[in-house]
């Protein structure tokens, strides 16, 4: 039975397209799919709690990835440099966030966090720098309610352009 996905896993395999993580699955390792040029799509169960640490750096093709439900840390650099990524939303369970772990996610447009528990002690720095930065104008961050200003600051503490729309 497989609970994790380890360390390096699949780590530079130029060939996968599509990834689908479910079943018994509680956490992708560091750099599991890091470098993997031709990854596409990410689909995360709800099984994982924890992203680490350069789990899908590099992986410049990437234009979707859907994160469970049940993820509560997103480690440094998680999804730096994946220029391909388009949108992004943070499941209601999320309470950390590391350090660039959305850095140069130049191509973001949409930006959906829908949990309330980060703070500025939870979202390390750089976390969202030179996210959406091929067009600033068009992202725009979905945010709760009762987040929206709060959040609004923390976030451009952490990277997000002032030229970004919240909603």
């Amino acid at each position: 039975k497989v609970t994790a996905i380890s360390d390096n896993a699949l780590r530079n395999n130029k060939r996968l397209k599509n990834v689908t993580i479910g079943g018994s699955v509680t956490s992708i390792g560091a750099g599991a799919f890091s470098g993997c040029t031709a990854l596409q799509k990410v689909q995360i169960g709800s099984g994982v709690k924890s992203i680490g640490t350069k789990a899908f750096y590099g992986c410049k093709k990437l234009t979707s990835a859907t994160l469970g439900k049940n993820v509560t840390s997103i480690g440094t650099s998680a999804f730096a440099n994946c220029t391909s990524l388009t949108k992004i939303t943070l499941p209601s369970k999320v309470a950390k966030i590391g350090s660039r772990a959305f850095y140069n996610c130049s191509k973001l447009t949409s930006i959906t966090i829908t949990t309330e528990k980060l703070t500025s002690g939870t979202i390390k720095s750089s976390a969202f720098t030179k996210a959406g930065s091929k067009n600033y104008k068009k992202l725009t961050v979905t945010v709760p309610k009762a987040k929206k200003t709060a959040y609004k600051k923390l976030l451009r503490q952490r990277g997000i352009s002032v030229k970004a729309k919240y909603k």
